[in-house]
């Protein structure tokens, strides 16, 4: 639309829905003082209480959204969030776990080393998948997925750091060190999390991009904190624009 905005998605069953902020517009002091369901968004879908809400991306004039294991994708309307429809998507592993878009395919995850694409004109049939690897050894836990100018980003469960992927190989080339970002995250250091059954699950879960100012936002599982970084490596890629 022109605008900076983000669609975020939480998980849990009966806790799963989907909200769009307009960033820009946001005091960044309102994350920080008030409970996420007071900050202002611009739509929102609530997932059924029985659906475990997954990764999310945008396609053309529509949402996608992956569910965690009813082995379904929601499709809903780009602007208003209406649910359009619920369509049969299986992966390997039978989970639905990250989900991005090269403009093509919708490009899945699903907790093993396998990234899949799917072909959302074709009944989203799976059309091919690659499998990860780092040093020859395939990467499991394949979360968070983000399509970045040509290359896949991905978060891997219980890891502090990004994996850069090769889209046709699979191969990673390189890996993004953030192990300093949790630290940053004011209520994962909080009494109530501290002595919480779900704070081993309050891990890094979360990338998306703007092409506009080339940033990576980034946030976790059970954070209250979203961070705009600046990753080297594109600015490396930075093509001048005319003469």
């Amino acid at each position: 639309h022109g605008e900076i905005e983000q669609s975020y998605s939480t998980g849990l069953n009966g806790a799963s829905f989907i909200r769009e902020y307009e960033l820009r517009s946001l005091d960044p002091a309102a994350f920080e003082t008030a409970a996420t369901t007071t900050v202002p968004y611009l739509q929102e879908f609530r997932f059924d209480d029985a659906i475990f809400g997954e990764g999310i991306t945008v396609l053309g004039d529509k949402l996608y959204a992956l569910t965690y294991k009813a082995q379904q994708i929601l499709v809903l309307s780009r602007d208003g969030l209406e649910l359009l429809g619920k369509f049969p998507f299986v992966t390997t592993t039978t989970e639905g776990w990250g989900l991005t878009t090269d403009g093509e395919f919708l490009i899945a995850s699903d907790g093993s080393a396998q990234i899949q694409f799917f072909d959302p004109r074709d009944d989203f049939a799976l059309h091919h998948s690659i499998t990860v690897h780092q040093d020859g050894m395939p990467v499991t836990n394949v979360n968070e997925l983000e399509f970045v100018e040509g290359e896949i980003l991905a978060n891997v469960w219980f890891q502090n750091h990004i994996l850069r992927i090769n889209v046709t190989s699979g191969d990673v080339l390189e890996q993004i060190d953030l192990a300093w970002l949790p630290s940053l995250v004011s209520n994962l250091h909080s009494e109530s999390m501290l002595s919480s059954r779900w704070k081993k699950e309050a891990v890094m879960n979360g990338i998306a991009y703007d092409p506009i100012s080339r940033h990576v936002f980034l946030t976790g599982k059970l954070w209250d904190s979203m961070f705009e970084l600046e990753f080297s490596y594109l600015d490396a890629h930075r093509q001048p624009i005319g003469k």
